[in-house]
């Protein structure tokens, strides 16, 4: 029994390794193709709401965003994100790690992909999995922060980072949770100067997951 146990443990460990792996991949070739597009002029939110912990929807409008199923869960998407077509996803994305769906909104500040896979991560594993991804995390972004949030039974981890790149800073809003035992994660990312924009977005995004 105790080798059995600790043979299970090793396997955990280097599936929770090969995921990671996988993930770092995404957030890198997300940087680098931020780094190469071109500028685009919008108007900065006024106001940074400090959450404490919660997610707050700053954008309520009515009309200004629409459902998307995605299978077993859906969520709610920003009337201002316009669906990207395959060729511009395999032109932004790595093409070893292309989002199942990727969007762009309208001024072109910010970039909302949805990565839906089959690799089995159960709900019960999805903190200790969303840990593991702050740690590794740790070790090349320049802060970190992460919330976790329960809805109809299913834990739901969000990270928010910040990563330099040459002159510019990243900010990264991630999604991470479990659906039928398989891992799911919604990431936006932009500007560090669109990051009220962004994260107002992601907070909506977050909010409205219906399973």
């Amino acid at each position: 029994m105790k080798d059995s146990s600790i043979n299970s443990r090793k396997s955990l460990n280097k599936k929770y390794f090969a995921i990671i792996l996988s993930i770092m991949v995404i957030i890198v070739s997300v940087f680098m193709v931020i780094l190469v597009r071109n500028n685009f002029n919008t108007k900065k939110n006024d106001e940074n709401k400090d959450t404490n912990n919660t997610l707050n929807s700053v954008i309520n409008n009515n009309n200004s965003h629409y459902t998307q199923n995605f299978g077993s869960f859906s969520v709610d998407i920003p009337k201002d994100f316009l669906v990207m077509s395959d060729e511009e996803i395999k032109l932004k994305y790595q093409i070893e790690n292309l989002p199942t769906q990727a969007y762009v909104n309208e001024n072109k500040t910010i970039n909302l992909a949805f990565y839906i896979k089959n690799e089995i991560v159960q709900n019960s594993e999805i903190e200790e999995y969303v840990r593991v991804m702050e740690h590794s995390y740790k070790q090349f972004v320049d802060e970190i922060n992460v919330v976790f949030l329960e809805k109809a039974e299913h834990k739901i981890g969000v990270l928010e980072f910040v990563k330099s790149a040459s002159s510019d800073e990243k900010y990264n809003y991630e999604i991470v949770f479990s659906d039928n035992g398989n891992l799911r994660i919604i990431s936006l990312n932009c500007d560090i100067e669109y990051k009220n924009e962004c994260k107002s977005f992601g907070d909506i995004i977050t909010n409205s997951i219906n399973f």
